[in-house]
């Protein structure tokens, strides 16, 4: 692990630590229905402060590879706690208690599902054919 690079991030660590925290107590703030998610409030926490935490200890031991793989479980924890706070809403209104755009106003019809299944299907079969050929004529180039 590059000195530099460890030295910012071990700094930069208070940072998000501090924001964090900031933004947890924010989110409950604005979102008090959100203390009404017992699960959520345990969840979120028992996943994502342990990572943060482990991030700094790899990179006090200047294990790179580990304080990755612990700042992508922050990131992932972080990201499924945001999810879960504003579920079921898409889009949560702006007015208290008037709801917003739910996952189930917002679901696509079932033709539209099958279409989109069938592109993706189709367009992933063409990338793989892709990758073969190109691998197969680069050869070790790549």
């Amino acid at each position: 692990m590059h000195e530099d690079s460890r030295r910012w991030a071990l700094r930069a660590w208070w940072l998000v630590l501090t924001l964090y925290l900031v933004m947890t107590a924010a989110t409950f703030a604005v979102r008090p229905d959100v203390l009404s998610r017992l699960w959520l409030l345990t969840l979120g926490p028992l996943v994502s402060l342990p990572a943060l935490f482990a991030v700094r200890l790899y990179l006090v031991r200047a294990a790179a590879g580990p304080a990755f793989l612990a700042s992508s479980v922050f990131l992932a924890a972080m990201l499924c706690a945001v999810a879960a706070t504003i579920f079921p809403f898409l889009l949560p209104s702006a007015v208290p208690g008037v709801g917003g755009l739910t996952i189930y106003a917002a679901a696509p019809s079932q033709p539209a599902l099958a279409t989109g299944l069938a592109w993706t299907i189709s367009g992933l079969s063409l990338v793989l054919v892709y990758s073969i050929v190109t691998v197969r004529r680069l050869g070790k180039e790549i």
